[in-house]
């Protein structure tokens, strides 16, 4: 007997109020700005800002890249998730705004969290009341990647906040990269 071929999964949609990446921070200032994405066939954690900053008031979609892959950890809070990498992230973006269109992406090297994406390996996501008990109910039951995740303790390499910048990942230095702790340490509300 044939077995059913699995439920396919629809993409999580989650607007965030707020992003802290190292010493980035980003806050929502309208309904679209920052967006959470958990892309199920994709096996991809991704979120979106939309740059209003851009010249000619033109609006910019940016993208963080995150393979399912690359979680080392996660810790959940009240309205608060912690997500702590591997490895740097990739970054993508909208060549120009296409209104009321399908977005295209292109890859890019630009780092828009003022670097920090690249350096810090946690990044904390910060939902409306509520949203957080749905998505992470969402994940645990929809994947086994995430109903194991949420057993592993967090974080999984405590003394190293940040990848090694000689591109090897293995954290057995922090390299030349020197950064002040304090500055950077940061408590989830």
């Amino acid at each position: 007997m044939a077995s059913n071929p699995p439920e396919k999964r629809k993409p999580l949609n989650y607007q965030i109020y707020k992003i802290i990446v190292g010493q980035w921070t980003c806050e929502s200032v309208y309904l679209d700005t920052l967006i959470f994405k958990c892309l199920f066939p994709a096996k991809k954690l991704v979120w979106e800002y939309l740059d209003y900053s851009v010249a000619n008031r033109e609006r910019i979609k940016k993208r963080i890249e995150i393979d399912w892959a690359d979680i080392l950890s996660i810790r959940r809070h009240t309205n608060s998730l912690e997500v702590e990498l591997r490895k740097p992230p990739r970054f993508v973006k909208e060549p120009s705004h296409r209104p009321y269109r399908s977005t295209e992406w292109i890859a890019t090297e630009e780092d828009f969290t003022s670097n920090q994406a690249s350096v810090c390996r946690r990044q904390t996501f910060h939902f409306t009341p509520g949203d957080l008990q749905e998505i992470m109910e969402k994940l645990v039951s929809g994947d086994k990647f995430w109903s194991d995740l949420v057993k592993i303790p967090f974080p999984t390499l405590p003394e190293s906040l940040y990848f090694e910048q000689n591109g090897n990942n293995d954290n057995q230095s922090q390299g030349s990269f020197s950064v002040n702790m304090d500055l950077l340490h940061h408590q989830s509300q």
